[in-house]
């Protein structure tokens, strides 16, 4: 009998030890979330607007990348907004976060199609960035 209570103390030492070790490792290795506010990405959109009015696509396509990753953050707050919305059981937010992610995902799939050419689709390129801006909360 008292080899079967050290058996099972052992055994729950042994799952407490992995259990805070999981959950450190976790905690660790757990992304941040992203952030991204509409004043730095409309100031970026700017500055790629100016450099591609004045044919400049070089440095164009260098700012581009800077704002393709803001649109990429910005696609992964409204994400992580849908998350909180349903942990906290709230269906009025996840609705609204989830059409405002598929505002964003339609505006960005229609960006990413102009950046093969950034110069030749400035104005649309703008128009559309413009709008996915808006969509930043």
């Amino acid at each position: 009998m008292k080899k079967m209570k050290r058996i099972l103390f052992v055994c729950c030492l042994l799952a407490a030890t992995c259990t805070v070790t999981y959950t450190q490792s976790y905690a660790q290795s757990s992304p941040t979330r992203p952030t991204v506010s509409k004043a730095d990405f409309t100031a970026k959109v700017a500055q790629l607007k100016t450099l591609l009015d004045a044919g400049n696509a070089v440095d164009g396509k260098a700012k581009w990348e800077e704002v393709h990753k803001m649109m990429l953050s910005a696609l992964g707050v409204t994400k992580y907004k849908i998350k909180d919305a349903i942990d906290a059981h709230n269906d009025v937010d996840k609705a609204h976060y989830t059409d405002v992610t598929i505002n964003q995902r339609n505006l960005y799939y229609d960006i990413v199609k102009m950046r093969n050419d950034l110069v030749a689709n400035r104005v649309s390129l703008n128009t559309k960035l413009t709008a996915f801006g808006a969509t930043i909360e």
